[in-house]
């Protein structure tokens, strides 16, 4: 609607000055806010120093080298910091409601109502501005969304896939939530035919989800391949793209030659090089979200284990890099502070190889498009919402200054501000 109102005020003003015998060649254009002065990295790999950063409507209008004249509302001058201006961060692999408390209606609608919005502020804190929730308590998340985008919450912008779909007794069902009844029957569906995972993914469908997830394999246990296939059919008759967990290598192989669009975690148990996994990867354009970090040594509990298991994260996810599969950022954050998740991830890529811009693409641009979301996200430019994330330092010379975060835009209304 603000849209409408400044475009018919334009041609407002031209034709007046017309019917008055002196119309000006153009009408100064307006701008809700302008950063001014600013060392902006694109996220694209490009850097544009000196910038100036308009925004309207809650989408950046223009980007540009040098000042600008444009008449703005608000306007922020980072001249003579040492800041640096990047996309909002997207996590493509989030839990926002954790299980252990959620064991009733009435606990959940408090957890929602009293001790949600403090996580919620985490992300944003942490320069978070997009999440994808990758199964979650079921309308409870849709709902959470909702109110996020109608503006009755403040939060990152949440995709969801809703409830899991998972094996007779599988994860989550019965790990995390093996002692929570509640949780087993609001938060999966156990699928145990063809004809049940058809009408859980109507459900899912009619419900408006944002992908289906399927737990595929955990722990050796692992969905028929009959009941993947119907998941995976009745999905793409409502476009749904499905994300499958799996841990093994030969799992993973299955779910993506069965026609899974994303993998929410790469192998763990054994290596891809020199199985068939990287071919059948890149042949039908399957994308991974990292989550590496959920199992590095900023864990409290970091053991021999786990860090046999991170060995082989780290080593699959360079395999997939070296043949240009996109691996996307996702922490598996299903309960701890977002910034400490965020640090434990890039913490994770530099152990795996990765330069100071390769991380920040993949946290913004490359999730972005994990997400089919890149033309309205992951970069500042044109067009594009106006998430911006602004941190002291340079990123791009040291990566942990993405957690000096000094101030956070979603959609062009500022949401943090430590200045």
């Amino acid at each position: 609607m603000k849209r409408l109102v400044f475009f018919s005020y334009t041609a407002l003003v031209s034709l007046l000055a017309a019917a008055c015998g002196d119309a000006p060649e153009s009408v100064p254009p307006r701008a809700d806010l302008l950063l001014t002065h600013a060392t902006v990295i694109v996220g694209n790999g490009t850097v544009v120093e000196d910038a100036s950063i308009l925004v309207s409507n809650g989408r950046i209008q223009n980007v540009s080298a040098g000042p600008s004249d444009v008449d703005a509302a608000e306007t922020i001058d980072l001249s003579g910091t040492a800041y640096t201006v990047l996309p909002g961060l997207v996590d493509t692999h989030i839990h926002l409601i954790p299980s252990g408390p959620n064991t009733s209606d009435e606990a959940l609608a408090r957890y929602i109502e009293e001790s949600l919005p403090g996580r919620l502020d985490s992300f944003l804190a942490s320069g978070t501005t997009t999440v994808y929730d990758n199964g979650d308590f079921w309308p409870a998340i849709g709902e959470v969304r909702t109110r996020i985008a109608s503006g009755e919450l403040t939060g990152p912008r949440v995709f969801a896939v809703g409830l899991i779909l998972t094996p007779p007794d599988g994860h989550p069902g019965g790990t995390i939530c093996v002692d929570n009844p509640y949780c087993r029957e609001n938060r999966m569906v156990y699928l145990d035919t063809p004809e049940r995972a058809r009408e859980a993914v109507d459900f899912l469908a009619e419900g408006g989800v944002d992908g289906i997830k399927v737990v595929h394999e955990h722990l050796g246990q692992t969905m028929a391949r009959e009941v993947l296939d119907a998941v995976i059919e009745q999905a793409a008759m409502h476009g749904l793209p499905v994300d499958s967990h799996n841990q093994t290598v030969e799992s993973s192989i299955e779910a993506v030659e069965a026609g899974v669009a994303r993998l929410v975690h790469p192998p763990r148990f054994g290596l891809v090089e020199g199985t068939s996994f990287l071919d059948a990867v890149v042949e039908r354009g399957v994308v991974v979200a990292a989550t590496v970090g959920s199992v590095g040594p900023g864990n409290a509990g970091y053991d021999s284990e786990m860090a046999e298991e991170y060995e082989a994260l780290m080593a699959n996810v360079r395999a997939l890099r070296g043949r240009n599969v996109l691996v996307s950022f996702g922490t598996d954050n299903a309960g701890g502070p977002a910034s400490v998740r965020v640090g434990m991830e890039v913490d994770a890529y530099l152990d795996i190889g990765l330069s100071p811009g390769e991380i920040i693409k993949a946290m913004t641009l490359d999730s972005a498009v994990y997400l089919g979301q890149e033309d309205e996200l992951g970069t500042i430019e044109t067009g594009k919402y106006a998430d911006v994330l602004i941190v002291d330092g340079n990123p791009l010379d040291d990566p942990s200054a993405l957690g000096n975060v000094v101030m956070v835009l979603k959609e062009g209304e500022i949401v943090v501000d430590n200045r």
